[in-house]
């Protein structure tokens, strides 16, 4: 998650730099978190399905665990490897700002409008998993073979293992692009993520499924508002600022 602060420190250098705008800013981003929670409210049923596969993946974590640890080969290990990177702050925040630089300078709005809206995601989905991380205090599976150990609040990243921060940035992060695209094969990305964190025992299953929830949720609610709402960033005179096409 040191990735993470990252791109919370380049967020607050934007907010800045948005001037007498940066107060259009917040107004719009509060009302992308009511309307994802009002979003998720209507949506009871899927809330419970999800909720039931949650819950029954907690009951296969330590057969997955197991099989996995006994299914290593070399090829498999690369590959996690390689796919591990589309989960970090290193990799995304960077790519995410190149893209919505690209654009703004070529004006391609459908590009920077997805790249704003997973900036904004992967900022609010990374925040929440760090509460749910440090409140939970679950071990992460390289220290122990119970999954069901917990010790809340623990300020040791040992116990920081549910939900997985790489698979929730992969998921908020990348949705936006597969909403805006329409290109579901986009979410292939944040499952070789969801891999990737098994794979190299960093995680629980049930970790990666829960931050696959959370980042999903995100990133699409946040998407389907803004396209709705069509909200861009508009360029003026001095500097940037949030209006609405319409």
């Amino acid at each position: 998650m040191r990735g993470f602060f990252i791109f919370v420190l380049w967020f607050s250098y934007v907010v800045n730099a948005f001037a007498g705008s940066s107060s259009n800013l917040l107004k719009t981003y509060k009302k992308d978190v009511f309307y994802t929670v009002k979003g998720l409210k209507a949506n009871k049923n899927s809330l419970l399905t999800f909720g039931g596969l949650l819950g029954f993946s907690f009951f296969l974590d330590k057969g997955t665990r197991t099989y996995v640890l006994n299914h290593q080969n070399t090829t498999l290990k690369n590959t996690a490897d390689f796919t591990n990177y589309f989960g970090s702050g290193y990799i995304l925040f960077p790519a995410v700002t190149a893209l919505g630089t690209w654009g703004f300078l070529n004006n391609n709005y459908k590009l920077l409008e997805a790249s704003v809206t997973s900036f904004e995601s992967g900022l609010t989905a990374g925040l929440l998993t760090i509460g749910i991380k440090i409140a939970v205090g679950r071990k992460r599976p390289y220290g122990t073979d119970n999954p069901f150990r917990f010790k809340p609040f623990k300020k040791d990243t040992l116990f920081h293992s549910f939900p997985s921060g790489h698979t929730v940035m992969a998921w908020s992060m990348i949705t936006p692009y597969a909403v805006y695209y329409k290109q579901p094969l986009l979410y292939l990305i944040p499952l070789s993520v969801n891999f990737a964190r098994v794979y190299k025992n960093k995680h629980w299953l049930s970790d990666t499924v829960m931050s696959s929830g959370i980042g999903l949720a995100v990133g699409y609610f946040f998407s389907k508002r803004h396209l709705n709402k069509k909200i861009v960033l508009l360029p003026s005179k001095n500097n940037l600022m949030v209006g609405v096409r319409f």
